[in-house]
């Protein structure tokens, strides 16, 4: 049976190879009506005995096990992959290549944000459509200055809002496009 997760990450910048991942945070959503099944995980760097090195380690098992097992639904899921493969590098020895982003089964709703715009990428972002707040750009300040509440807030916030666009997208979308079949 295949499995969605509402997927994303918060790092300290935007350079996979210099900055680090400080939150992974996945849900399980049911991809009929793009509901929540269970709690929201937020992986941390910051908690006591953790380190980027150790919530990469408990995300290598869903993202490189079988893909049915780990489909993601996110925004802009390269970014996400470009860290991970840049990490699981650094700390495994692990290769993980363009394919394996490429070939894997994932929902990105990037393009969403693009048609959403009239077809143009600059001011695509799901900020600009959505219920959330704040921009990524402030997670770094927040973490610099040990803000990790507000980090928390913003990756709530930010998960409840994609999730009420997916969950529209899902009822709005099928009836304006009817299988052909």
């Amino acid at each position: 049976m295949t499995k969605y997760y509402y997927f994303d990450i918060e790092t300290t910048g935007i350079n996979e190879n210099v900055d680090k991942i400080i939150t992974i945070q996945y849900q399980q959503v049911n991809v009929g009506n793009g509901k929540p099944i269970g709690d929201l995980t937020i992986l941390k760097e910051w908690e006591d005995n953790s380190s980027e090195k150790k919530i990469v380690e408990q995300i290598k098992p869903l993202v490189t096990s079988d893909i049915w097992n780990f489909v993601p639904i996110g925004c802009s899921l390269h970014f996400e992959y470009k860290f991970l493969k840049s990490k699981f590098e650094k700390y495994f020895n692990f290769k993980f290549f363009a394919e394996d982003f490429l070939e894997r089964p994932k929902i990105d709703l990037g393009i969403i944000g693009v048609i959403l715009n009239g077809g143009e990428f600059y001011g695509s972002s799901l900020g600009n459509f959505s219920s959330k707040i704040d921009k990524g750009y402030i997670v770094p300040a927040f973490y610099k200055n040990k803000e990790y509440d507000k980090i928390i807030g913003y990756i709530q916030n930010e998960t409840e809002a994609y999730l009420e666009i997916w969950q529209k997208l899902l009822k709005m979308l099928p009836p304006l496009f009817p299988r052909m079949d």
